[in-house]
């Protein structure tokens, strides 16, 4: 007699990844072999601006399956904060809140971070709009090693925005915090005069933060040092949309080589005179550079040409927000510059190894005319004039599957076949390195 798969726990276990919550509930109430195979999926992910009632459960509830929430969204109010202070609350890996000026908010979250701190890996802690302009202080003290358990912190992501903090408590934040790859620091008011222990983490290499942040970051100590002091480690610099005409390209240069010699990318929100300034006086022998799709122009090409020699990824930001992976969006005009204009950076770049300009379509005419020499191409990420449905995009990945396996000439019935599909597969077979194309729908990897 055959057994029924669905009597496996293991099975049960990788189906509860895949299916919805309402799903998971009722799957949960099957039976207790059941329900101890799903009630993880109903617990892990709690977000209060969706699950309103969770506020509203029996604490002997929540004490009893505390343990099994992961990931916890859109904290930001203090009947929230209550449901929480359970102390089997405590194997969050993900935690985004918002801080109120209140202080018995302010001890619950503390609590809630210093319970979690061996399990944490996220933390998005921002204040409110409306209290942007209050002096709300931030106490580190929640992330320091317990005393108890001696547990320190796992954190490899953190995102501030909004708080005040003493330059010390930056610098012991830092320190409290030794796992941390990314940060993000976002209209962070450092109210120290005094010259603090400036700690320099070893392992932080990604910065999310705007230049007149990180170079300016005390209006009462303009000569305070830069925040770039504490990332020796530093290989990219998101850099968030806001004026800097308050430092000169000359300083930013200045501080850049002093305190961060291994950056090697950035990702400009600046408007696309300042992205074209950073690109061609500020930063040199760049690896990788993320552009807005609004600011490519000439001028911007230009600037990114000059790290010709060192460019390996190129890329705009992402595609089409909101569309499936079956979906073919329609293309943008309004920001398509002349062909020979985008076809200069795979032209001249000869070690780009990715080219990600997802919003951008180029002409196949153009790409005949040209050599792109970029010869270890291993991810392209464009838009092609004229493979504008779904089915001619599924058949040139078809061919160029079925050509990498075969030699280019034997590519296609008719050798004289000049469709848009058998040209872009013969394109793209001519880089033996590539195994990743996306052409205006998903993914394909070989």
């Amino acid at each position: 007699m055959s057994k029924n798969p669905l009597n496996l726990s293991e099975l049960r276990v990788q189906i509860a990844q895949y299916i919805s919550v309402n799903d998971a509930i009722a799957c949960a109430q099957v039976c207790r072999d059941w329900a101890d195979d799903f009630t993880a999926k109903v617990w892990s992910n709690i977000d209060f601006k969706v699950h309103t009632a969770f506020k509203k459960l029996d604490p002997q509830v929540i004490r009893k399956n505390g343990h099994l929430i992961r990931v916890i969204n859109n904290l930001e109010d203090g009947g929230d904060v209550d449901v929480l202070q359970c102390s089997t609350v405590s194997n969050l890996r993900t935690l985004k809140l918002v801080m109120l000026p209140i202080s018995r908010f302010q001890a619950h979250c503390c609590d809630i971070i210093r319970r979690n701190n061996s399990s944490l890996t996220y933390i998005d802690l921002s204040v409110t709009h409306e209290d942007h302009n209050n002096e709300l202080f931030f106490a580190v003290d929640q992330f320091a090693p317990s005393a108890i358990t001696k547990a320190t912190s796992q954190l490899t992501t953190l995102k501030i925005q909004g708080l005040t903090l003493t330059r010390d408590a930056f610098s012991s934040l830092l320190l409290s915090c030794l796992a941390l790859e990314a940060l993000s620091v976002q209209d962070i008011y450092f109210c120290s005069v005094l010259l603090p222990c400036l700690y320099q983490h070893p392992r932080i290499k990604r910065l999310y933060a705007s230049i007149t942040q990180v170079l300016k970051p005390s209006s009462k100590s303009p000569d305070a040092p830069s925040l770039l002091v504490h990332f020796p480690a530093l290989q990219i610099w998101n850099i968030s949309e806001s004026p800097i005409h308050e430092v000169s390209p000359e300083d930013i240069k200045h501080e850049v080589s002093r305190y961060c010699p291994n950056l090697m990318a950035i990702y400009p929100k600046t408007p696309a005179h300042q992205t074209v300034v950073l690109l061609r006086f500020v930063f040199d022998r760049l690896k990788g550079v993320c552009i807005s799709y609004e600011n490519v122009s000439p001028e911007l090409i230009m600037a990114i040409i000059t790290h010709r020699e060192t460019l390996e990824h190129i890329r705009t930001t992402l595609p089409y927000p909101g569309h499936g992976p079956d979906e073919l969006p329609e293309v943008d005009n309004s920001h398509q510059d002349p062909n020979w204009t985008i076809q200069m950076i795979p032209q001249l770049c000869f070690n780009l190894t990715s080219i990600h300009l997802y919003r951008y379509e180029i002409k196949m005419d153009e790409v005949d005319r040209t050599n792109w020499t970029c010869s270890r191409l291993a991810s392209l990420r464009i838009r092609i004039r004229d493979l504008d449905t779904k089915e001619k995009i599924d058949r040139v990945i078809r061919m160029w599957v079925d050509g990498r396996r075969k030699s280019l000439m034997d590519l296609g019935d008719d050798q004289n076949d000049r469709s848009i599909e058998t040209r872009v597969a013969k394109f793209l077979l001519k880089f033996d390195q590539l195994t990743s194309v996306w052409l205006g729908t998903k993914v394909y990897s070989v």
